[in-house]
């Protein structure tokens, strides 16, 4: 006989207030929003590994604070600079964010590709 194992809501509450106070550590708090969905996850590490084959660059970080905003990707050139950013769009019914986002790389400033 098989059982179906189900969270105890004790497990849930205790998780619900633990990600509370991991929010207030964001932004650029080296993880992100604490309920991407995994393609969000995947697509963000993809992003970060292509960069790092890119000759010009130096270093990569995840999730990191550029001027008050949570950039998923960004690319350090060997002087320091960045010279990649990047924010991983995936399905959603939220067009406002992919707007946001596209502001908040614009703000950056430097060269753009498409």
């Amino acid at each position: 006989m098989s059982r179906k194992i189900r969270y105890p809501s004790a497990l849930l509450l205790a998780y619900q207030e633990r990600v509370g106070v991991l929010n207030e550590q964001a932004p650029g708090n080296g993880f992100g929003d604490y309920f991407e969905k995994i393609e969000h996850r995947v697509g963000t590490h993809l992003l970060a590994e292509a960069l790092k084959n890119k000759k010009d660059v130096d270093a990569v970080s995840v999730y990191e604070s550029v001027g008050g905003e949570t950039i998923d990707v960004v690319a350090y050139t060997n002087e320091g600079d960045i010279g990649y950013a990047g924010e991983v769009e995936t399905s959603s019914n939220n067009s406002s964010a992919v707007v946001d986002d596209y502001n908040k790389l614009a703000e950056l400033g430097g060269e753009r590709f498409g």
